[in-house]
Parts: structure tokens; C-alpha cells; sequence
């Protein structure tokens, strides 16, 4: 993930301890093909909950 991208700027990520707060205060859900969505405000971010691996970010 790129902090300083404008992206992920506008996605309401700015630093490493917005990323653990949209992963710690989340709203989980099957997205499919054995992953899963953490969505919190306008920001998704897609796993793999076998591997633990973020394959994903993407806005609502």
C-alpha cells in the first residue's frame, strides 16, 4: 500500500494506524471465492482468510 498515493489518500488511509483501525473496527463479509471483505466507511479491503494474505483494496 502506498501512503502517499493520492488513492489511498482519498480513501481515508494515511497512515499505518488508520489501516489497523479500518482492520480492527470492521464489518466482515464473504466476497466469494473463498474470501472475504473487512469494509469500514468507504474503504474494502479483500482477503484470504486461509493465508491471512490482503489480495485487495478497493472504495465502496
Amino acid at each position: 500500500m502506498r501512503f502517499k498515493d493520492i488513492r489511498t489518500y482519498n480513501l481515508g488511509v494515511r497512515s499505518l494506524n488508520d489501516f489497523a483501525q479500518i482492520i480492527n473496527n470492521d464489518v466482515i463479509n464473504d466476497s466469494g471465492r473463498g474470501l472475504i471483505s473487512i469494509s469500514y466507511g468507504s474503504f474494502e479491503a479483500i482477503v484470504n482468510p486461509r493465508t491471512f494474505i490482503i489480495v485487495t483494496f478497493k472504495p465502496i
